[in-house]
């Protein structure tokens, strides 16, 4: 059997309820195929969940050497470090982030998570650079279309879409 197989295997156990089915299934996963990152982070959640935070550190610990730059693992990451060591050191790999994973898709990852942590400003920031790196990125026009909806400027929002619709040909908005 291959690692899929039981990643398929944890994700419904976990979603049935059995989460020590889960985590073994998990764990043979990642003996059989150990750079498999996002198995790292499902792991990592369910540890979180069972209350046992070192082993769940452990894991995103091992991620980090394995894909320092997969952008959802590290804002994975962030969140735990966030929920365990505070804000501040959070914030301090947040903006180390940029650094490690300098992606459209990372920018619009650390953008969702500075609005969740009500850093409007960054989150806008990393929005337009984002559409600057890679203009064809839906998604960040998007995001940032829904961050100015959000904060009440209809005007902004509409804005955004307009500008997406001149870059990609046949969008209407």
């Amino acid at each position: 059997q291959d690692a899929a197989h039981f990643n398929l295997l944890a994700y419904a156990d976990n979603a049935s309820g059995q989460a020590d089915l889960a985590i073994t299934a998990y764990e043979h996963a990642l003996a059989l195929e150990p750079t498999q990152i996002d198995t790292y982070t499902d792991l990592a959640a369910l540890y979180v969940k069972r209350g046992d935070v070192d082993t769940a550190r452990e894991l995103y610990e091992r991620g980090m050497k394995i894909a320092p730059t997969d952008g959802s693992f590290l804002i994975a990451y962030i969140r735990f470090v966030i929920e365990q060591d505070g804000l501040q050191q959070g914030l301090a790999l947040l903006d180390a982030a940029d650094q490690l994973a300098p992606t459209a898709e990372m920018m619009i990852a650390r953008a969702e998570l500075y609005e969740s942590l009500g850093r409007t400003a960054d989150a806008e920031r990393d929005l337009r650079a984002a559409i600057q790196k890679a203009p064809g990125a839906v998604e960040a026009y998007v995001a940032l279309s829904d961050l100015f909806q959000k904060a009440g400027d209809l005007k902004q929002a509409q804005e955004v879409i307009e500008e997406l619709s001149t870059r990609i040909p046949g969008l209407r908005s």
